[in-house]
């Protein structure tokens, strides 16, 4: 009797040992949530993505996109859709410094991002245009709505064989720093634009140097209208409120998808300080 009640002491002890500890271990554990980056692919085009250290590892949500590695290179990863207008996706990829990666996918016909470098700084802009998106997004639908009503006071502009892209404005909304373009075709050829660029670059540089660009991504545009013969169309593309270096400028590059017309429109850094607030 007296062995059975040892053994009963035992059992319990050793049970409360076991909750206690588990109990600590759920108190000094600390979930960590990792951000997932959200990328945009196209069906017709390549996306590019360069990582610091060579790819290990990848693994896709589903088979709606197309996974490789660039020939010849082990940090670059290349991706297009499988079809169009898929159901966001999501994309993991390990790479040899032992760092992890999470994308969310989704398709557009023109990604706003071709190429990117997964630098800090771009990791940076990735995560700012993630949060943007977080908010309603009828906030910004309103404001794109409101857009053509306002009073053009820019009258940048580059011609490309008959075709001309025009910058009419610059304008601040709610956390948000629209772009208002008009792009107007005179030849008797449609003009049908591949994609649009912002990117940011030095005004001059020295022949040695490699040509250094920064894109902006945009958080909040439309797909690019085609321009048929003697029409103009208007384009308007948001962005997180930016300056830029007086020793660089803001180029905005349209190419036409097939065709050699491209429209480039450099925009000097005063330009930008000069944005207005939208009227209503």
């Amino acid at each position: 009797m007296e062995k059975c009640k040892r053994i009963v002491a035992l059992v319990i002890s050793v049970s409360l040992f076991v909750t206690t500890f588990g109990q600590q271990q759920d108190a000094n554990t600390e979930l960590t949530n990792i951000q997932s980056l959200s990328i945009e692919v196209g069906y017709s085009k390549t996306s590019n993505i360069v990582f610091p250290s060579k790819i290990i590892s990848i693994d896709r949500g589903s088979q709606s996109i197309i996974l490789q590695k660039a020939k010849g290179v082990e940090n670059i990863l290349q991706i297009k859709a499988a079809k169009r207008k898929f159901q966001e996706t999501n994309l993991t990829v390990i790479t040899a410094d032992g760092k992890f990666y999470s994308f969310l996918v989704d398709y557009s016909d023109s990604p706003a991002m071709l190429n990117i470098d997964l630098s800090q700084q771009q990791v940076k802009d990735l995560t700012s245009t993630l949060l943007m998106r977080d908010r309603n997004v009828s906030v910004l639908e309103k404001e794109r709505n409101e857009i053509p009503k306002q009073r053009s006071f820019l009258k940048f502009k580059r011609t490309n064989q008959k075709v001309s892209v025009h910058l009419k404005g610059i304008y601040l909304g709610d956390r948000s720093m629209w772009f208002a373009l008009e792009v107007i075709n005179k030849s008797f050829i449609e003009f049908k634009p591949a994609q649009i660029r912002f990117f940011i670059k030095d005004k001059r540089r020295s022949k040695r140097t490699a040509i250094q660009e920064q894109e902006v991504s945009p958080i909040y545009s439309i797909q690019l209208p085609i321009i048929k013969k003697s029409e103009n169309k208007s384009i308007a593309t948001a962005f997180i409120p930016f300056t830029i270096l007086s020793s660089k400028r803001l180029v905005i590059a349209i190419n036409e998808e097939a065709g050699s017309r491209e429209l480039i429109l450099p925009v000097k850094y005063k330009t930008l300080v000069r944005a207005k607030p939208i009227s209503e």
